[in-house]
């Protein structure tokens, strides 16, 4: 998952998690700098199952989520997972306003089709969907002797108090789709994994914490991702452990228009509407052995070679001095940004020696070189 409000996603199907440390490139199609998480969940079932859970709690919270898979017909089953969450009433309050602080709704649907043709072909189409919103992270506070901008905001001894002229919230939604095509051979395994995922997120933020306007950030962001891997497996019995695989990236991430990200306030100077976004393309070849040296000892070899295409591109809005952000009128003015690109190549490696000495205890030994491209500051594009 490209963009970190796309992974505001409760998951009542989980069926392992896997969390990889080091740079991870060989057995997975996304180059992975400083390692990962890998979330597994359940695949549908014939049997029927059913699970459940309903909760509520003080500041008015309900909760709730519920499990279910299936088989429909002899070769397909199917799942489906949701959840529920709402605080109706925070465990804080905008000072200033007088509205409660720490309020958040959010709820989530996610299914799996599980279609086996034969006994060596299987295809999963997955979708989620999820929508947020919330108030954490609202009540910012100055600490005891510190001023706001505005040279009289102190703080109000509530740690949960605000003092905000706004109130802070974030609200937006992710879904996505994903296919796994698995085909099994006599000599190996082919597996294609397609996906393509969306987010929006607005966030309203008093930026300089006082009751004053100086400084309103209202930020709006648009993300979209599609990724295409193939993978080719060595056999589970076979006695050398093998993978090679394709990978390819299309995202783009950035500010959605019309707004984009509003900086109002006399704080920046300038009322200005930032429309950037980053378009990032990738290719990657990649390829993994593990080796035994005996009973009881591996050696894994793995290499990687990625190219990461990136690109810049918007545009900036100039506002009367006098406007606000939730009425900012018409631009006075609209400055193109100058288009920037950039193309980053790198080959990366790991080795793995690894010794069993005993049924259930296993030591290792590894050594990785990771990669990360670089980037452009979509906010100052003059930045790279």
């Amino acid at each position: 998952m490209a963009t970190a409000y796309g992974t505001k996603i409760p998951l009542t199907n989980v069926e392992r998690i896997e969390v990889l440390k080091g740079p991870q490139g060989t057995l997975f199609g996304r180059n992975a700098a400083g390692g990962l998480i890998n979330i597994i969940t359940k695949d549908p079932q014939q049997d029927p199952e059913f699970t459940g859970r309903v909760a509520y709690g003080n500041y008015d919270t309900v909760e709730g989520s519920a499990y279910l898979t299936t088989g429909i017909t002899e070769n397909i089953a199917a799942n489906l997972a949701v959840t529920y969450f709402d605080r109706g009433d925070g465990f804080g309050r905008n000072i200033h306003t007088g509205n409660p602080t720490y309020l958040t709704r959010d709820y989530s649907l996610r299914s799996k089709v599980k279609f086996t043709p034969s006994d060596r072909t299987t295809f999963v189409l997955a979708g989620d969907y999820t929508h947020f919103r919330t108030g954490e992270g609202e009540s910012r506070q100055f600490f005891p002797d510190v001023v706001g901008l505005d040279q009289t905001t102190t703080y109000s001894g509530d740690y949960y108090g605000a003092t905000g002229s706004i109130d802070t919230v974030l609200w937006g939604y992710a879904w996505g789709v994903s296919g796994h095509l698995t085909q099994e051979f006599d000599a190996f395994d082919v597996k294609s994994i397609t996906a393509y995922r969306r987010a929006k997120a607005n966030q309203l933020i008093d930026n300089d914490f006082t009751t004053l306007d100086l400084a309103v950030v209202d930020y709006h962001g648009a993300f979209k991702t599609f990724t295409q891997e193939l993978q080719v497996t060595s056999k589970p019995d076979s006695p050398i452990k093998w993978i090679a695989g394709l990978f390819y990236l299309n995202d783009t991430s950035g500010f959605d228009t019309p707004k984009g990200i509003s900086l109002f306030g006399p704080v920046f100077g300038t009322n200005v509407a930032v429309r950037n976004a980053i378009k990032t393309r990738s290719y990657a070849a990649f390829g993994e052995v593990t080796v035994p040296l005996g009973e009881a000892t591996n050696i894994t070899a793995g290499g990687r070679y990625t190219i990461d295409k990136r690109k810049l591109y918007g545009d900036t809005l100039i506002f009367d001095p006098s406007a606000t952000y939730d009425a900012p009128g018409d631009p006075l003015l609209a400055l193109p940004t100058e288009t920037r690109k950039k193309t980053y190549k790198q080959a990366t490696y790991r080795l793995i020696l690894d010794h069993h000495f005993a049924e259930d205890v296993m030591g290792y030994a590894s050594y990785s070189r990771g990669f990360k491209a670089g980037n452009f500051n979509s906010i100052a594009p003059t930045d790279a």
